[in-house]
């Protein structure tokens, strides 16, 4: 009844919702099983850690144990770490995260179900959606991308059901406002679709022709949006908003960190120590609304920002490129996906049909005859668009637009059928359609970086932890930015962990870091991946142990080799790769082991290590200066890796420059090492540097002078 302020489900029997949410369910938990369990790098380095962080009341504890995501909103990783903490098996919690996921699909079935007639168009639109390979490879593992896309989705709904003057506008439109609102609180890069989301309901008032009744349907939707919105944020937010304040003086830390801390007047001010990227979140501190948008806008380092107006057109075509050399388009693992470019030219297709239905209907003499398009729903093509403009801008990864890929299955069915009608032709190619995103779904249900681990009995941690880590209370500090915050639960309940990589990545160290390490001082270990066996046991080689020392002499200390103990983890996602040697030669495996050792104090340890970093530093400021519109405008840090190595990294855009015995080559993060020349060639004045081969894109090897590019 239009009168009625709250939303109504009168028009659409429920036992069609509960049969799709059914189907949707089952399908999901089957994939999520057929996939195997899944251990991310993500899910090692913050994903548990923020959740028993949160849990057991940790925060402020130690310096950044999960890196600059510690300080992300953990409340979407509660419930699975909850359920495994109260010892259900890693198959059941795989199958309840995968349930609630599967609201994805009706949520887009709703929507298309609303805007097409009949049963077999929302249908299919829903077995398109299921088919995102990106959705797929999340079925089940602790990614919130596919759980928060329940909220924004849910969201879309509701706000493009206020766009209809005939149903309860208000409900609607605060149903869609909360949904937004709460997507937002849990993963701050669904700020985009939030902002966007008056669109679909703003845009509905269009099609009311009386006087002035677009201002009254803005009047009557968008405060009731705007307040909900408000509710939802601050009703997942305000406690870990309150946490933060505590503990920083910032409900938002880090960012804002100038507005609600800003530095004393007299003071100087000098930049702050740059945190680590993060790899779904902002990696900034922004001080402005602009500022934040900017911040999620590289929330994923930039990797996948089209570089150029030529990149941002062809990128649908590489997100469907199905090789399995194929570069990374939008995502770290194998997804490929043709439905940008599918969408792309059926919009074409139907803008040469319009025109040409216009021209027969003027010829025809039914000229002035002026009505939106049958069979597209507007608002929410424009709604898309938008949303697929902002994301292209802000960061064109694929986690962060799993709704919106999702969403697209809408206006290719709506295209499908406007353009061959509702007879077979539009029949076929739907099925066509659904059964080509299926095989490319396929690809991502492998998903080898994410399930790192095929079996399910091994799905728990196991650590063989040594007694004194067990039963003493150490601070450890991790020499990369793998963190082993997973391990935390397993330690000594007050042990923490100092991320170095985090605290130290600019010129100078964090004060706050050095605060807690000069606290646990006497009461610090390293850990580190080992990365070489000798006769079956661990060791930490000559080359290792400079590497290592090398990381701590900022902070004036050294490896206490001698005191080091060793144990395996499983599963082990750290990235190393252990090198075995054998009676018959050596091998690689990814490494399973740990080095635990102790940091003894080093004076003086510090300088002589900058002096040794800053041997090369000629060579890579001419690559920088020369490189720049490539590099960015920021230098990076050069790093001593021991013996003759070095390494440069730029984590604004995931590069890095590599020297290995004389050797220059620079890899960008998901490509192959690229050499550019030799340390005399480069450093000579004038030299020239083919920065074309620091840009490229695609995964061909360039040509390297001896052998493999190092």
């Amino acid at each position: 009844m239009p009168g009625n302020r709250w939303p109504s489900l009168r028009g659409a029997p429920a036992l069609q919702h509960l049969a799709l949410i059914a189907c949707a369910a089952a399908l999901c938990v089957a994939s999520a099983i057929a996939s195997g369990p899944s251990w991310s790098w993500d899910r090692a380095h913050y994903h548990v850690y923020i959740a028993h962080q949160w849990v057991e009341g940790l925060l402020g504890r130690g310096y950044q144990p999960g890196g600059n995501q510690t300080f992300l909103n953990p409340l979407a990783y509660v419930p699975p770490y909850l359920l495994e903490r109260a010892g259900w098996s890693a198959r059941a919690v795989a199958a309840v995260i995968a349930v609630f996921q599967s609201l994805c699909v009706w949520a887009v079935w709703a929507i298309a179900r609303d805007r097409t007639e009949g049963r077999a168009l929302p249908l299919a639109v829903a077995a398109l959606a299921l088919c995102t390979p990106v959705f797929v490879s999340q079925l089940g593992t602790h990614y919130i991308d596919a759980s928060t896309a329940v909220f924004v989705l849910a969201g879309v709904w509701a706000c493009r059901r206020a766009g209809d003057p005939q149903r309860a506008v208000h409900g609607w439109a605060a149903l869609g406002g909360l949904a937004m609102g709460i997507a937002t609180g849990l993963k701050l890069n669904n700020a985009l679709p939030a902002l966007l989301a008056p669109v679909l309901f703003a845009a509905g008032a269009g099609a009311v022709s009386a006087p002035g009744a677009w201002l009254r349907h803005a009047a009557r939707t968008l405060p009731a949006y705007g307040l909900a919105a408000a509710i939802g944020l601050a009703a997942v937010h305000a406690n870990w908003g309150a946490s933060l304040y505590r503990e920083t003086g910032n409900p938002f830390y880090p960012l804002f960190e100038r507005v609600f801390n800003p530095p004393p007047v007299a003071e100087p001010a000098t930049s702050a120590p740059a945190a680590e990227p993060a790899a779904s979140d902002p990696d900034g501190q922004p001080q402005s609304l602009p500022g934040l948008i900017a911040a999620l806008a590289r929330a994923s380092g930039g990797r996948f920002v089209p570089e150029s107006a030529h990149d941002a057109l062809v990128l649908p075509l590489r997100i469907a490129d199905p090789r399995p050399d194929a570069t990374p388009a939008y995502l770290e693992w194998p997804a490929p996906d043709p439905r940008l470019a599918v969408l792309g030219v059926l919009l074409a297709a139907a803008a040469v049909a319009a025109c040409v239905r216009t021209a027969r209907r003027v010829v025809g003499g039914a000229a002035g005859v002026d009505r939106p398009t049958p069979g597209i729903d507007g608002p929410l093509l424009v709604f898309v668009l938008l949303w697929y403009a902002a994301w292209i801008f802000s960061s064109a990864n694929g986690r962060y637009g799993l709704a919106l890929l999702m969403l697209c299955s809408v206006p290719i069915g709506q295209s499908v059928r406007w353009l061959f009608g509702a007879g077979r032709p539009s029949g076929y190619l739907l099925g066509a359609l659904v059964l080509v995103q299926a095989s490319f779904a396929g690809v991502a249900l492998q998903r080898p970086d994410v399930a790192l681990d095929a079996r399910w009995d091994n799905a728990a941690v196991r650590a063989e932890l040594p007694a004194s880590l067990r039963e003493q209370a150490w601070l450890h500090l991790p020499t990369t930015l793998f963190s082993w915050s997973y391990l935390l639960p397993l330690m000594h309940p007050d042990s923490t962990l100092a991320n170095v990589s985090a605290g130290c990545a600019g010129e100078h160290c964090d004060p706050r870091l050095l605060q807690v390490v000069q606290a646990w001082s006497g009461r610090q270990r390293m850990l580190a991946p080992v990365n070489e066996l000798r006769g079956g046991r661990p060791v930490i080689g000559g080359l290792t142990l400079q590497a290592h020392d090398a990381r701590f002499a900022r902070l004036d200390m050294r490896v206490d080799v001698d005191g080091c103990e060793f144990f395996q983890v499983s599963p082990s996602v750290d990235g190393g790769w252990l090198v075995e040697w054998t009676q018959s030669g050596r091998s690689m495996r990814p490494s399973d082991w740990v080095a635990s050792c102790p940091l003894v104090g080093a004076p003086g340890a510090g300088d002589a290590v900058a002096r040794i970093a800053a041997r090369h530093d000629r060579t890579l400021e001419a690559v920088e200066t020369r490189c720049a519109g490539v590099l960015g405008p920021a230098r990076g840090l050069t790093q001593w890796l021991g013996g003759e190595r070095w390494l440069r990294e730029y984590p604004t855009r995931d590069m890095r420059i590599r020297i290995v015995d004389g050797r220059v080559s620079v890899e960008r993060v998901g490509r192959d090492a690229r050499v550019l020349g030799t340390v005399d060639r480069l450093s000579a004045p004038g030299a020239p540097v083919d920065c074309e081969i620091v840009a490229l894109r695609s995964g061909e090897r360039a040509a390297s002078f001896d052998g493999p590019a190092p």
